[in-house]
């Protein structure tokens, strides 16, 4: 099986909510095809499964390892928007938001949610909003 069709394949077992077959799936697909382009979208996907399963801390850890080892490539400001708000709402660690946040809109200015991350740093920093 192809990489691509092994990656659709984990997400409809994610749509069906059939999360250890979605694991198994993307764990296959990295140990066939090492290095290949869809790494930081195996990972990612393995984040949103940990996240839905209410596995906070292994969905941060996920997102902590895309900004790791694919900065570059183009999952990284998900990871980093997903991350800073986990921490916000989630793990309820304000700072690491704020910090997070701010880097999403400096590091990431083109990203298309450079936009909000802005907007919530300035809310988690105290400024009055309008909206």
């Amino acid at each position: 099986m192809a990489p691509l069709q092994a990656y659709a394949q984990a997400e409809l077992a994610v749509f069906q909510n059939r999360f250890g077959d979605a694991f198994a799936i993307l764990d296959s697909l990295l140990a066939q095809y090492p290095n290949n382009e869809l790494e930081d979208d195996v990972e990612y996907l393995k984040a949103q499964i940990y996240f839905k399963k209410q596995e906070y801390q292994k969905a941060a850890e996920m997102y902590q390892l895309i900004l790791d080892k694919y900065k570059e490539e183009i999952k990284a400001d998900n990871a980093l928007f997903e991350l800073a708000q986990l921490n916000e709402i989630q793990l309820n660690n304000k700072e690491k938001a704020k910090e997070l946040y701010e880097k999403l809109f400096i590091e990431y200015s083109g990203s298309t949610f450079a936009v909000e991350a802005r907007k919530r740093f300035r809310i988690l920093r105290g400024d009055k909003i309008q909206s």
